[in-house]
């Protein structure tokens, strides 16, 4: 174990003493109790566990603590850095302020299996981003914690093309970088601009006439109502096969007064089959005549196709041959 082993296990010990006697919820109470004997067990995973359970019901500052000595027994250096910082900023804390010299150690252990990353320059404003997580704005007051190794950096500020670089920092180093302002526009918002011109000016889509598409649904609704006829009426055939077949063997009856077939499975069977072909081809039948009837309506009412060069539907009368008469005509 690092350092912090003995002296957080210390701090775990004089908290069981003394934390418990401060008023707090049984339930938080339990969990921390729980989590500090698994600490002393060596089982620092499960410990994390209840601590961070407690502190979805707590946000005290004595949990955070616990929470952050937890995962540095389990080297999880960036959570312990910012946990032990957050439980640290908590003056005005008993706890803290008791095992502060404690809290402070496990800081200095922590920071010593990290790197820091200090941007300066860049448009006032800029967000800073390392591995992909935001970490401040320009110009930072303070270096943002890293793993060491590779971090990858990026610079961005609205409407100003983004800087990117590949930091290499080692574990307790702290790395300035200085990236230059830039009045440049993003390469993105031009490009944007090109694409964008020549879909503004291609034509609309015409649409389908509308005749075209009630003619369509005409023709499938008198399918549909052919198909669902056919159906109904295979499904009727089906169920006089079966009460043929019921009614045929002698042993087969139905009790009037309860609606039970007797005579075995077969009876049973052909009885069943019968009522259910005799129900599917009704609704068959029924819904195929709607069907029919509404699909002969929408054909019959819908307006005929017209090509894009026919003159609209027009009606007009003159004088018709002779010197008294008048002739009529139209197109529809």
């Amino acid at each position: 174990m690092h350092l912090g082993r003995g002296a957080a296990l210390a701090a775990l010990v004089s908290y069981c003493g003394t934390a418990y006697s401060q008023p707090v919820n049984p339930r938080v109470t339990e969990l921390l109790r729980r989590g500090v004997q698994l600490r002393q067990e060596g089982r620092d995973e499960a410990a994390l566990r209840e601590f961070d359970a407690a502190s979805r019901l707590s946000h005290e500052p004595r949990i955070t603590a616990q929470i952050a000595l937890a995962e540095q027994a389990l080297q999880r250096w960036l959570d312990a850095d910012r946990h032990l910082r957050e439980a640290l900023s908590a003056g005005g804390d008993v706890y803290i302020a008791r095992h502060r010299a404690v809290l402070e150690g496990a800081l200095r252990d922590v920071d010593r299996h990290l790197a820091s990353v200090l941007v300066t320059g860049g448009t006032p404003g800029a967000e800073v981003w390392l591995n992909g997580e935001h970490v401040g704005t320009l110009p930072m007051q303070d270096a943002a914690q890293v793993s060491p190794g590779d971090v990858a950096l990026e610079v961005r500020a609205a409407g100003h093309a983004t800087t990117t670089r590949n930091l290499t920092v080692a574990a307790g180093e702290t790395l300035r970088e200085e990236v230059a302002s830039s009045n440049r526009p993003a390469e993105r918002s031009r490009s944007a601009l090109r694409v964008t011109a020549p879909l503004a000016a291609r034509p609309p889509a015409l649409a389908p006439p509308s005749g075209s598409a009630r003619g369509t649904a005409g023709w499938v609704l008198l399918v549909g109502g052919v198909a669902l006829t056919a159906g109904g009426m295979a499904g009727l055939v089906v169920a006089d096969v079966n009460a043929t077949s019921f009614n045929s063997n002698r042993l087969c009856r139905v009790d009037p007064s309860t609606n039970l077939v007797w005579g075995g499975l077969d009876c049973m069977s052909d009885y069943d089959a019968g009522s259910t072909a005799r129900v599917v081809g009704i609704i068959g039948l029924a819904g195929g005549a709607v069907s029919l009837i509404a699909g002969i309506i929408i054909l019959a009412t819908a307006p005929s196709r017209q090509s894009p060069h026919e003159a609209a539907n027009s009606f007009s009368c003159g004088q018709g041959p002779g010197s008294i008469g008048i002739e009529c005509g139209g197109r529809f």
